[in-house]
């Protein structure tokens, strides 16, 4: 199975050593956007604003497969309501 790296980008780069095995890109795709949407909010618990943040998904080639930013992981209610 392949291996893919998530860089996080705070400002500065945080490398993923090790990575993680995804069937493939898409997969590792869609993992690293719950792990985008879970660092947003431990963020907004903090108080912290971590919208400029983004994940690079790398392969095992080095190759930059996506870019997910963190402020385009939160959907935007369209409907009018409110959540009770």
């Amino acid at each position: 199975m392949p291996r893919y790296f998530f860089q996080v980008h705070d400002g500065f780069q945080i490398d993923d050593v090790e990575g993680s095995e995804h069937p493939d890109a898409d997969a590792a795709l869609q993992e690293a956007t719950e792990a985008a949407r879970d660092m947003l909010v431990e963020g907004i618990r903090r108080g912290r604003d971590r919208r400029h943040w983004y994940i690079s998904v790398v392969d095992e080639l080095r190759s930059t497969v996506a870019t997910i930013r963190f402020g385009d992981v939160v959907q935007k209610d369209t409907t009018g309501e409110r959540d009770a």
